[in-house]
């Protein structure tokens, strides 16, 4: 063998290793539950659904809010690693708007192996608007997607106004097939935050479309939830808000698999500023 043939096959078993790092470390972190270690046909996956839901927010909230981006330092907007040609990104973005102190999207491209799209609506502290959060990934032939509009207060008023909305969106979507065998609820600390109403779902990527048309129809009734709202001035009512947005942050730093994947990437330094940041 020539040395030309020689690196060319360094080069191709970097690649597969590399390849295999990303596999493992997501494994561990309870993300990457969709790559079939068996067939290496299934690991290699273009990325033919482009995963449009951070941009599906930013065309929605600047048609119909005066949105504004909100400058972030240049490392976490955007940061690039390449392992032997194994190519990872991470795009960071934030935006804001009368009624909204944040929006904020992530976008993870693990190139040929896994898709990220994380986004988190974070409402005025005068509002009791609730948080819209998502989490879509795509890897392979399958993808999953949690997305739900978490409410800031626990009571019948509160439920009525705006968790029982949801529930027709939820219906409607939920006989989307799941993977058999896959795990189809939320982890065990994320459960005091859901709304009850929230779409989990692990199915095949065919499925995309209808997951896309299910997170319009939440984004559509979360923007009708902002132009009615009205402020509060109920103070224990702005207590309980904040102690939640607390309690959930903490919860989010302390469990989120993401903060695996993210520090093998980038770092641990880096991974460690932007979840100073994210989800706020």
């Amino acid at each position: 063998m020539g040395n030309q043939e020689k690196r060319i096959t360094t080069k191709r078993e970097r690649q597969k290793t590399s390849k295999k790092i990303l596999e493992n470390s997501l494994l561990k972190c309870e993300i990457f539950f969709i790559i079939n270690k068996k067939n290496e046909e299934e690991f290699i996956m273009p990325q033919t659904l482009k995963l449009r839901f951070n941009e599906i927010v930013k065309e929605r909230f600047t048609k119909e809010f005066d949105t504004k981006k909100v400058d972030i330092e240049d490392d976490l907007a955007y940061i690039k690693n390449d392992r032997d040609g194994a190519f990872v990104d991470h795009t960071y973005e934030v935006l804001r708007c009368k009624k909204i102190k944040a929006i904020k999207l992530s976008a993870l491209n693990a190139e040929d192996t896994i898709y990220v799209r994380n986004g988190i609506i974070l409402p005025e502290d005068d509002y009791d608007i609730p948080l819209f959060t998502y989490d879509l990934v795509e890897a392979s032939s399958r993808m999953f997607s949690t997305i739900d509009i978490v409410p800031l207060l626990k009571n019948e008023e509160y439920n009525k106004r705006y968790v029982l909305p949801m529930k027709p969106i939820t219906d409607k979507y939920n006989d989307i097939p799941r993977i058999e065998g896959a795990k189809q609820d939320i982890s065990e600390w994320g459960k005091e935050f859901e709304s009850g109403q929230k779409l989990y779902i692990r199915c095949a990527k065919e499925y995309e479309p209808k997951i896309e048309e299910a997170f319009n129809e939440y984004l559509d009734l979360y923007i009708s939830f902002i132009k009615n709202a009205e402020p509060i001035n109920d103070e224990n009512a702005k207590k309980e808000m904040a102690n939640l947005k607390e309690r959930y942050k903490k919860a989010y730093h302390e469990n989120d698999p993401g903060v695996g994947p993210m520090t093998i990437f980038f770092g641990k330094e880096w991974a460690e500023k932007f979840f100073e940041e994210f989800p706020f």
